[in-house]
């Protein structure tokens, strides 16, 4: 740990940079695999989709920028290259060979879901350890984040039986 007049002790900050350098594993991990659908997905709302997954890719990006620099705040050294990140990375490998897009929209929406219930948990050590400052990016990545899985997941089809349901509740 580097030396810095941030006033948390140095044992603290240095679980912090632990746990916020597998946070970045994942933020990277999940950035890498929203550009893998955006580069290979074909089908049936093709064009909506290539820009949505960009914007995802481009908010995710914002947010691991964050955190890389939290770490470094803090002291740390902010560890993001490829070969780290495939070993710390708590997110699955995105399937390789997959082009439709609705595959595209469930692996993607569950390599989101994985980096929110991470970043979640997050949120409740920054609040074991009373650092708010910390606290307050892992909220607002799960802020980001939840809105990213929500408009992926309101791609993908929706199931008959819901569908059935819904309308006919609206022809009540």
């Amino acid at each position: 740990m580097l030396a810095t007049r941030i006033d948390i002790v140095e044992t603290t900050r240095s679980k912090t940079v632990q746990m916020l350098n597998d946070r970045l594993a994942d933020g990277i991990e999940l950035m890498l695999q929203a550009k893998q659908a955006h580069w290979n997905l074909r089908g049936r709302g093709f064009f909506a989709l290539h820009k949505l997954f960009d914007e995802v890719t481009a908010g995710i990006s914002e947010h691991v920028d964050t955190i890389a620099e939290r770490i470094a705040q803090l002291g740390g050294h902010a560890e993001g290259t490829s070969w780290i990140v495939s070993e710390r990375s708590q997110i699955e490998e995105y399937p390789r060979e997959i082009v439709d897009c609705t595959d595209h929209l469930s692996a993607l929406s569950t390599a989101i879901a994985c980096f929110t219930k991470s970043c979640r948990e997050s949120i409740r050590v920054c609040e074991d350890y009373e650092d708010k400052v910390t606290e307050d990016i892992m909220v607002s990545a799960t802020r980001a984040m939840d809105k990213y899985l929500w408009l992926v997941e309101s791609n993908l089809p929706v199931k008959e039986t819901a569908r059935k349901q819904v309308l006919s509740e609206v022809k009540r």
